[in-house]
């Protein structure tokens, strides 16, 4: 027995945990708003929605993370959502949690269109300076194939179905082989 006590090498729990902490960048931080932390202030509001509207936890905590979303990117947060988080190089490297994903975008695309009182939405396009076609947000949840999404979209907004993308200048070349 004592032979075994001296085979192993015992390092303190502080250096340890010391040693194997990554140092976050404030890049990394403001990249990865996915994971925002849960502060005292959300479980607050969290708390205070589920008391005075009665709604469940988890739709409680959707509704806070909707409106931080909001405050954050005003009228582009279904873009952000729908374009930009999917484009973030964890879901690159792993395709298998883009349908967990698109669970919480549709959660939280949901919510922002149950409040979108002045239909700023149903007309929305993608800058030209980004996208030439400017496609509309049914287009672009129609090219992630998020089926949850683009049906909350066509749902709410009928209207979207028959808006056409912008044709570009430049016309596709065909190649033939």
């Amino acid at each position: 027995m004592s032979k075994k006590q001296d085979a192993y090498t015992v390092i303190p729990v502080e250096e340890r945990e010391m040693g194997e902490r990554p140092n976050a960048t404030a890049t990394d931080q403001a990249e990865d708003e996915i994971e925002e932390r849960f502060d005292k202030d959300f479980w607050l509001k969290v708390q205070n929605k589920v008391k005075v509207t009665n709604v469940s936890w988890n739709r409680a905590m959707d509704e806070v993370r909707a409106d931080r979303l909001i405050e954050k990117h005003g009228k582009n947060t279904l873009l952000v959502i729908i374009h930009d988080w999917p484009q973030k190089k964890k879901y690159k490297d792993k395709p298998e949690l883009i349908p967990s994903l698109e669970y919480l975008i549709s959660r939280l695309t949901e919510i922002i269109l149950e409040r979108d009182t002045k239909e700023d939405i149903k007309y929305f396009r993608v800058p030209s300076k980004d996208d030439p076609t400017r496609p509309t947000l049914l287009h672009l949840a129609a090219e992630q194939n998020f089926l949850h999404v683009t049906k909350s979209l066509a749902e709410h907004y009928p209207g979207l179905m028959y808006l056409w993308t912008y044709e570009q200048d430049d016309k596709a070349q065909l190649f033939t082989s």
